[in-house]
């Protein structure tokens, strides 16, 4: 059996699950995929499965473990061990991401050695101080952002400085913000951008920085940085040696509240497209059944789909799961008019895993759900019908405004299940 059984045991006779039930089983974490009596081994034969399409255009560079890995065009992005990176398009704001000679110095040098980046290239730029007085970094004008969420990150690897800084200028404000890569701790953060910055380690002594804001649509700019200090209010205006410094890679500046995926830019903005993927089924009747779904969702801010399915006759049919401003919930839709699925609350947070479960018993509808170890039910909703569904969909296909998510595990399953059944698959997720 495949994933985590998510049948458990149907119905009050607590009968074993017949591999009949299993309709759909997609887990991406561990490469198995099962639709119907098919079943299909492999990361890579994902394609295998009936009507699988699959279309982002622009290439993507994901985190894989303690390693980066690049995806090619219209190659979904399924980290083994992590799952499937289901994104909305983003675009990276920072042009010559990775080229830090042509960023604007204050007094920091660039080494013409190329280190090691965390994606395995030679693509690294070590920043050396200079022996003048003052601010020891570099920094680069972004393109002008909308009004909005976004994020802005940076890779860093200590060397003899173990203290760095990135700024983030909007207009007339901006945030400083110091950090410990001894440590892997924010030091400090300061100025009148209010902002969220976060540290989170990468593998090799190499660290993510990110910093999150409400920018304006106003000249930005961002700035690397050296510090001669460990302090917590560590110094970045010094007279520094001629010889000490530390590693960089990849800047970004990317819409939303997540730093998003590797987008690698040289002269120009470089946008990488939406993931769209759809598996052709003509599995859901009107029929009792459990979805369940593992997930963590990387970028909240609205309410946003992140899986579903749709009827591939009429558009106004379709059952989704969705997360509003962190809210957990899923809708059904028949013929256009939405049915009853109860109430339920779960909130979620960025990058927390979540599972989601969707049951269908005697007519009505019932979501439950974790998040963390926080778990919630809710209420049974009025009978209700399903509509006629055939497709399975991640991506654009939901609509313009789908969330960023890593899914590892979806399951579909027909049959009846009791409450300790839906119970017991979201506790063992």
């Amino acid at each position: 059996m495949l994933g985590i059984d998510i049948g458990l045991r149907r119905g009050s006779a607590r009968a074993q699950p017949q591999s009949s039930d299993i309709a759909l089983e997609l887990d991406f974490r561990n490469g198995s995929f099962r639709q119907g009596q098919s079943v299909v081994a492999g990361h890579a034969n994902l394609s295998q499965l009936q009507g699988y399409s699959f279309a982002r255009s622009g290439s993507r560079i994901e985190r894989s473990g303690d390693a980066f890995q690049s995806f090619g065009d219209n190659a979904p992005a399924i980290a083994p061990g992590s799952g499937f990176y289901a994104r909305a398009s983003v675009t990276n704001l920072v042009t010559h991401s990775q080229v830090f000679s042509q960023w604007t110095p204050f007094h920091a040098a660039v080494s013409t050695a190329a280190p090691t980046a965390p994606d395995g290239t030679p693509s690294a730029n070590r920043l050396i101080e200079t022996s003048s007085y003052g601010y020891q970094c570099r920094y680069r004008q972004t393109a002008s952002p909308a009004a909005g969420v976004h994020t802005a990150s940076l890779f860093a690897k200590k060397s003899e400085r173990s203290v760095v800084w990135m700024q983030l200028e909007n207009g007339s404000n901006y945030a400083t913000i110091h950090f410990d890569l001894n440590t892997g701790t924010v030091q400090s953060a300061g100025g009148s951008l209010a902002v969220t910055p976060a540290i989170e380690t990468v593998g090799d002594g190499w660290y993510r920085l990110t910093v999150t804001a409400t920018l304006a649509a106003a000249p930005t700019y961002i700035y690397a940085g050296l510090s001669n200090s460990t302090s917590s209010q560590g110094a970045y205006q010094y007279a520094g040696d001629g010889s000490s410094g530390a590693t960089f890679w990849q800047a970004q500046l990317v819409r939303g509240s997540d730093a998003g995926p590797v987008i690698p830019t040289g002269s120009a903005t470089v946008a990488t497209g939406a993931d769209n993927l759809r598996l052709h089924h003509g599995f859901m009747q009107d029929e009792d059944f459990l979805l369940l779904v593992r997930a963590k969702l990387l970028n909240l801010s609205g309410r946003k789909n992140f899986l579903g399915f749709s009827g591939s006759g009429v558009a106004a049919d379709s059952l989704t799961l969705h997360a509003e401003s962190g809210s957990l919930g899923a809708s059904v839709v028949n013929g256009g008019v939405s049915q009853d699925t109860g109430a339920f609350s779960l909130a979620a947070a960025r990058g927390e895993e979540i599972a989601l479960a969707l049951r269908r018993r005697g007519g009505k509808f019932t979501v439950a759900g974790k998040a963390g170890g926080t778990f919630s039910t809710g209420t049974e909703g009025a009978p209700a019908s399903l509509p006629p569904i055939d497709r399975f969909e991640v991506g654009l296909f939901l609509g313009s405004e789908h969330a960023d998510s890593l899914i590892s595990y979806v399951g579909y399953r027909k049959g009846s299940f009791s409450d300790s059944d839906v119970g017991a698959a979201l506790a063992a997720s």
